[in-house]
C-alpha cells in the first residue's frame, strides 16, 4: 500500500496554458507552464501541426512563472507539448477557426492523452473521448480527472482500449489529467 501511495505522490500534474486558445496564423502565443515542475526537468517544447513539428521558443522564467512561446504557422488545431520528468503536458489551440486533424497527433510522451474527437468541433453538452497511452500503447485502469478551470473531479477510468469519455458540461478552459505508475499526462483546451 505504501509504495502505491508513494507513486501517486511522485506524479505531479503540469499544464500548458496559452494566453489564448483561439489564435491566428503568424501569431506568437505565450504559453504558461503551470504546476511547479523545475525548469531543468522540462524538455522538448514543441508544436505539432498537420504539416510538421516545430520547436517552441524561449523557455524561460518570467517573474516567477515558466513560459514558452509558440509561433502559429497556419490554420488548424496545433498541439503544443512539453516533456516533464514524469510524463508530459499538451494544449490544443484553434487557429483561424479552422479545426483540422492535428489534434490527434501522438507526441511520444511516456504517458500521453490523445483526444479521438477534436474538442473545437463539438459543442457544450457533447463529449470528447480520449485515449491514454503508456509508452505509445493504450493502457486500461488509469484514473482520469477533468473539468473547467480549477474544478478537477474524477470522470472515470480508462477501459480495456485505454478510452474514457470527457463530458463537456460547460464552456470554459478545460483540463484533463491522467496519472498512472508515478507518471502524469495532461491536456488543456477551451470550449465556447
Amino acid at each position: 500500500m505504501i509504495p502505491c501511495l508513494m507513486l501517486l505522490l511522485l506524479a505531479q500534474d503540469v499544464y500548458l496554458t496559452p494566453d489564448s486558445y483561439f489564435v491566428s496564423p503568424g501569431e506568437r502565443v505565450r504559453v504558461v507552464v503551470e504546476g511547479g515542475e523545475p525548469m531543468a526537468k522540462l524538455t522538448d517544447p514543441s508544436m505539432y501541426t498537420s504539416t510538421g513539428a516545430y520547436n517552441m521558443l524561449n523557455l524561460r522564467r518570467e517573474e516567477g512563472t515558466i513560459v514558452v512561446f509558440a509561433a502559429i504557422k497556419g490554420p488548424g488545431t496545433p498541439v503544443l507539448a512539453i516533456r516533464t520528468a514524469d510524463g508530459g503536458a499538451k494544449a490544443l489551440v484553434l487557429s483561424a477557426d479552422h479545426p483540422d486533424e492535428a489534434f490527434q497527433r501522438r507526441v511520444g510522451h511516456v504517458l500521453e492523452i490523445v483526444p479521438e474527437v477534436n474538442p473545437y468541433s463539438v459543442k457544450v453538452g457533447a463529449a470528447v473521448p480520449v485515449v491514454v497511452l503508456l509508452h505509445g500503447k493504450a493502457v486500461s485502469g488509469v484514473a482520469v480527472r477533468g473539468g473547467r478551470d480549477a474544478a478537477m473531479p474524477q470522470i472515470g477510468s480508462t477501459d480495456g482500449a485505454g478510452r474514457v469519455v470527457v463530458p463537456l458540461t460547460g464552456a470554459g478552459k478545460w483540463r484533463v489529467s491522467a496519472t498512472d505508475r508515478g507518471l502524469s499526462a495532461t491536456l488543456t483546451f477551451e470550449v465556447r
